[in-house]
């Protein structure tokens, strides 16, 4: 077994299993030309193959995949704890409910103030509001696997939650389940470069002439709640908003330009789900018109673990049932990954180096092309849309039964 058939460039996902694994240091992370997590292995590797046996691109093990059992479209009744998250703040009540029920700690993905994106854990409710909310940035797992492992053998209860490759990661490097662990896996679209990412704010910054103090991807307002709004706060006290669409950045990723090689090859865009629960933004909400007013998750339970995740948060709930097919069907992202655009390695090589300029004038935002019925009703007020939406229903519906 040779270790320098570790793989690199197009399959690593950046989980960092091999490297934590390692009991002589022999392997670690850089970044490659693009700016994603690949792994580096020095003169201190002993051709063990330890690292191989963890790696999910080499070795990843189908008995630790799960049917999806139930799939529900919910979103949180604190609408203020859920404030916060990018859709019905899913993962706030099962991440609350789990440190009260549990009194264990919490994994999941946050950015600091240097725009640094990676995993970290919590066992303080009020910290978990730095795991809300989207961030469609590669996310740096660092050594959260080995401290993941420490816990449990502490018999400590641990919920992690991220990407389904980093629960992959994850259970690889554990080698066997563990009844204390739980795990939640998002409904990934796939994850632009952290680089990328850090380039395009001092891009920002230097457009604008101020320093960002902070930056989000999805954020609520009056007249959507779907949560498609860029936000961006300088440390002059002054915000930018903007819709999503209109924001480069987020351009580039919603339509396949960024993505590391891994993702247009993920092996877990499918139905059988990695973790205990699945959450994530829902597609057939708006296709069976449930909670149209409201921003809205999907939950699926997967496993007997995950049906005990339920039952501790369905209280903190409105939720309706619907037949996972649905949501399969609608949800690109649970039967394939994203197609590769023809043009992704000149895109990623000028956003790892900050050519974001020259980006906007390639790939320019095409008004009309994204103008729809939609760009009017944006502009009503949810609680005008919502009553005058109802009372045409109910006319609708008396003038079809008469």
């Amino acid at each position: 077994m040779n270790v320098s058939n570790v793989p690199i460039e197009g399959r690593c996902t950046g989980c960092r299993a091999c490297e934590q694994i390692c009991g002589v240091q022999a392997i670690t992370f850089g970044y490659n030309e693009f700016g994603f997590l690949q792994p580096i292995i020095n003169e201190r590797c002993t051709q063990c193959g330890l690292c191989l046996s963890v790696c999910p691109a080499k070795s990843m093990r189908s008995e630790l995949f799960h049917n999806i059992n139930q799939c529900y479209i919910a979103y949180a009744k604190n609408k203020r704890r859920a404030l916060n998250s990018a859709s019905g703040g899913a993962f706030i009540v099962i991440a609350d409910r789990f440190l009260s029920r549990y009194k264990g700690i919490v994994y999941g993905c946050c950015m600091d103030e240097q725009f640094n994106v990676f995993h970290a854990g919590t066992d303080n409710a009020e910290e978990l509001v730095r795991f809300q909310g989207s961030k469609y940035v590669q996310s740096n797992p660092e050594n959260s696997y080995n401290s993941v492992k420490n816990e449990l053998q502490k018999g400590r209860h641990v919920l992690y939650t991220g990407t389904p490759c980093q629960i992959a990661g994850l259970k690889m490097f554990l080698k066997r389940d563990w009844d204390n662990l739980y795990t939640v896996d998002l409904v990934c679209h796939g994850v632009p470069s952290q680089i990328s990412f850090k380039k395009y704010i001092k891009y920002l910054e230097a457009d604008i002439g101020e320093q960002i103090q902070s930056f989000r991807f999805r954020n609520r307002n009056i007249f959507d709640a779907s949560g498609y709004l860029i936000k961006v706060k300088y440390k002059n006290g002054k915000t930018f908003k903007c819709e999503a669409v209109e924001d480069l950045y987020f351009r580039i990723f919603s339509k396949n330009m960024s993505l590391n090689k891994a993702c247009y090859q993920c092996g877990y865009a499918q139905s059988e789900r990695l973790g205990d629960i699945t959450i994530g933004d829902s597609a057939a909400a708006g296709v069976l018109g449930i909670y149209r007013f409201e921003p809205k998750s999907s939950i699926m339970i997967n496993s007997d673990k995950g049906e005990e995740l339920w039952d501790l948060i369905k209280d903190d709930l409105i939720y309706t049932e619907i037949d996972k097919t649905v949501e399969l069907e609608r949800n690109r992202q649970l039967s394939a990954p994203s197609p590769c655009f023809e043009n992704r390695d000149t895109v990623c090589r000028l956003m790892a180096e900050g050519k974001f300029g020259e980006l906007n004038k390639q790939y320019p935002l095409d008004r009309k092309k994204h103008f729809d019925i939609h760009d009017i009703t944006a502009k009503i007020p949810m609680v005008i849309k919502k009553p005058v939406f109802y009372v045409l229903s109910a006319v609708y519906r008396f003038i079809k039964n008469r």
